[in-house]
């Protein structure tokens, strides 16, 4: 049984566009895992899990925006 926690978890994911399900067996099985390693995790490990999850996604995302940046940088000088 998937948790509200791990529900959550996934439409913020999805919300923030970091996550695109094309079908909903995707989707289930992504919730079905998520909550096998919630049952698994203690809820301080579970949110540590959460929170690495979205540090490393933002710093993947200023990274892009960064490179971005630099590319333009680079077509605009030359």
């Amino acid at each position: 049984m998937e948790s509200k926690r791990v529900m959550l978890l996934v439409r913020i994911l999805e919300e923030k566009g970091y996550l695109k399900l094309n079908s909903k067996e995707k989707k289930d099985s992504l919730i079905s895992k998520l909550s096998e390693l919630e049952n698994k995790l203690s809820f301080e490990e579970f949110e540590r899990f959460e929170n690495l999850i979205f540090s490393t996604l933002e710093a993947v995302e200023d990274e892009y925006f960064e490179l971005g940046r630099l590319v333009g940088e680079i077509l605009e000088s030359e």
